[in-house]
C-alpha cells in the first residue's frame, strides 16, 4: 500500500520505460534503484521494497495487456480471489479467468468452474461491488467492467468441502423458502415502530420484501456468531436486495435496520481478510453513519433522550469507526486510520463493565426478599462474585464485617433518588437500585421493573406514569419528571405484552 501510494505521488508508471520495455521485459536495475530510493523514504527494507515494485508491476503489465485484449475481441479479464469455507483459513489466491461481457453470468460461473475443476458452477457465488452476480443477467447489465475483481465464495477441492458447500447452499435456499412462506401467510407476525415508537405503515409488497429481508438478517447473524462468514455474506446480500427493493421507501430513514445489515456485510468483508471489496466496504460505513446520525442524532443525543442511557447503540456505533479504521488503514490513510482506532479505544474503555461493581438484580431481589438489608445484600454478592450460595452464608454468618466493609463515603445521587420517590417507588427499593447501579438512572429503573414483576404491578406502573406524564400542573422545571414518567410508562407497557406474548 505505502508503496502504490507513493508511486501514484510520483505519476511513476511500471509499465512504462524505464522500468519496462515492450521487447526487453522489466529492467531489474531500475527496479532495484526504485526499491532503493523507496526503502529510505518509506523506512521499509530494501528488498521487501523491490518485491512490491515487481508485484505492482506485473499486476500493470497484466492489466494493460487485458485492455488491449477486450478493445480488439471484447473478451473481457476478471481477477477472482477465493474464499475458503473452513474458519482456519480465509482468502485464497487470485486466479485469472475471461469472459465476453455480453455473456450472461452462468457463462462466467461455467469458465471459472473449468479453471478450478468444480463440477456443479451453479454453487459458485460471484460477489461483485457488493452484489451477488445473477446467472440470467448480461454482465453488462449488472454494471461489471474489465478488470474487475471478484470475490468468489466455493469450498476447496474434495469430496468432504463439496459436501459441506453442498449443505449451505441447500440451507440458504430452505432458509429463503421457510420466510417467503411465513411472509406469504395471512398472519400479522409483527409490527414496524420508529425511533419514537411510532407504527411505520407499507405497502403489503414493501411489507413482505422488509419481513423477508429482517428474517434473512438474523440467520446471517446466526452464521455469523459460529464463524460461517461465507454463509453469513451470502445471505446478507441477498437480504440486501430485499432492502433495495423498498429504496423508494421512507422506511430507510426510520429504522437503523439496512445500516446495521451493511455493517454485518462489512464485518463479514473483514473477517474474510478481503480488500477486493474495499470501495463497497467504504460505501456501505457511509450509509451505516448517515442512518446512524439521523435515527440516533449527533452524539446520540437524541437516542438518549427517549431511552436513557443506550449500551447496545454505543457498542454498534464503536464497531462503525472500527470497521472505519480498518477501511482507512488499507486506503493507506494511516494518520487518519490512527484517529479512528484511538476514538475506538476510548469507546471501547467506556463500554466495559466494572466487575469489582456489578451484582446481579435477580440475586439482590431474591435476598431482599429474605429479609436482608438492601446494603449487606449488595455487599455480600460483591464478596461472593454473584455467588447466590455464597452470598448467603456471608449474610447469616458475616454480617458484622459485611457492615464494616460498607463503604462510609459512597452517597446517593439525591436529584435522582426525588424523582423515583416523586414517581411513587418506595424509599428503600430506590435507595437499594440506586445503590446497585451506581446512580444509573436507566439501570436502576431496569432493577426496580425487575422487583416488581407481575402484571399487576406493572399495569399500576403504565397507570400511574401516565397520569403524572399528562399532568398539567407540573412545572417545566421539574428536571424531566414528565419524560421520565412517559419512558417509565412505555417500557412497562412492552413488559406487560413480552409477559402475555410468553404465556402465548
Amino acid at each position: 500500500m505505502q508503496v502504490r501510494a507513493r508511486l501514484h505521488a510520483l505519476c511513476i508508471k511500471l509499465w512504462l520505460p524505464p522500468y519496462y520495455e515492450g521487447t526487453n521485459g522489466a529492467d531489474e536495475i531500475e527496479i532495484e534503484n526504485l526499491a532503493d530510493q523507496f526503502s529510505g523514504i518509506l523506512g521499509i527494507p530494501k528488498s521487501d521494497c523491490t518485491l512490491a515494485l515487481i508485484e505492482l508491476q506485473e499486476s500493470a503489465i497484466r492489466k494493460s495487456k487485458a485492455r488491449e485484449e477486450f478493445a480488439t475481441t471484447g473478451v473481457a479479464t476478471f481477477n477472482v480471489r477465493r474464499v475458503n469455507n473452513r474458519r482456519t483459513q480465509s482468502t485464497q489466491s487470485i486466479v485469472e479467468v475471461k469472459c465476453p461481457l455480453t455473456s450472461f453470468g452462468v457463462v462466467l460461473q461455467k469458465n471459472i468452474s473449468k479453471i478450478l475443476d468444480i463440477d456443479e458452477p451453479d454453487r459458485i457465488k460471484c460477489i461483485s461491488a457488493g452484489n451477488i452476480l445473477d446467472p440470467c443477467q448480461s454482465l453488462t447489465d449488472q454494471g461489471i467492467k474489465n478488470n474487475q475483481q471478484l470475490m468468489l465464495i466455493i469450498s476447496e477441492a474434495g469430496k468432504k468441502e463439496q459436501m459441506q458447500e453442498f449443505v449451505i447452499h441447500a440451507r440458504i435456499q430452505k432458509i429463503k423458502q421457510d420466510l417467503e412462506t411465513i411472509a406469504d401467510s395471512n398472519s400479522h407476525l409483527f409490527e414496524m415502530e420508529d425511533q419514537d415508537g411510532n407504527a411505520v405503515l407499507l405497502p403489503p409488497a414493501e411489507n413482505r420484501a422488509i419481513l423477508i429481508a429482517m428474517g434473512i438478517c438474523e440467520k446471517a447473524r446466526v452464521a455469523i456468531k459460529r464463524e460461517r462468514y461465507d454463509e453469513a455474506l451470502i445471505l446478507l446480500l441477498e437480504a440486501d436486495e430485499k432492502f433495495i427493493y423498498i429504496c423508494n421507501s421512507k422506511f430507510l430513514e426510520f429504522v437503523d435496520n439496512y445500516a446495521l445489515l451493511n455493517l454485518d456485510i462489512v464485518w463479514c468483508y473483514l473477517c474474510h481478510q478481503n480488500v477486493t471489496q474495499l470501495p463497497d466496504a467504504q460505501r456501505r460505513l457511509e450509509i451505516c453513519e448517515n442512518n446512524f446520525r439521523r435515527s440516533y442524532g449527533e452524539n446520540l443525543q437524541r437516542l438518549v433522550y427517549l431511552k436513557g442511557e443506550t449500551f447496545c447503540e454505543k457498542a454498534l456505533i464503536m464497531r462503525l469507526h472500527l470497521l472505519q479504521g480498518v477501511v482507512l488503514f488499507h486506503q493507506n490513510k494511516r494518520s487518519e486510520a490512527y484517529e479512528k482506532f484511538l476514538i475506538v479505544e476510548n469507546e471501547l474503555r467506556a463500554l466495559k463493565v466494572n466487575e469489582k461493581n456489578w451484582v446481579s438484580p435477580s440475586s439482590v431481589c431474591t435476598l431482599i426478599e429474605m429479609g436482608y438489608q438492601s446494603k449487606l445484600v449488595v455487599q455480600a454478592l460483591l464478596d461472593s462474585k454473584n455467588d447466590l450460595n455464597i452470598a448467603l452464608d456471608l449474610l447469616q454468618n458475616y454480617a458484622d464485617e459485611l457492615c464494616r466493609k460498607l463503604s462510609s463515603d459512597y452517597t446517593l445521587d439525591a436529584r435522582l433518588m426525588q424523582q423515583l420517590l416523586q414517581l411513587g417507588f418506595g424509599e428503600s427499593h430506590v435507595r437499594m437500585a440506586l445503590q446497585m447501579s451506581l446512580n444509573n438512572l436507566e439501570t436502576a429503573i431496569d432493577i426496580l421493573f425487575k422487583y416488581h414483576t407481575d402484571s399487576e404491578d406493572l399495569n399500576s406502573f403504565v397507570k400511574r406514569m401516565t397520569a403524572i406524564a399528562n399532568e398539567e400542573n407540573i412545572p417545566s422545571t421539574s428536571n424531566g419528571l414528565t419524560s421520565l414518567a412517559e419512558k417509565i410508562a412505555k417500557k412497562a407497557t412492552k413488559e406487560i405484552e413480552s409477559c402475555a406474548s410468553k404465556k402465548d
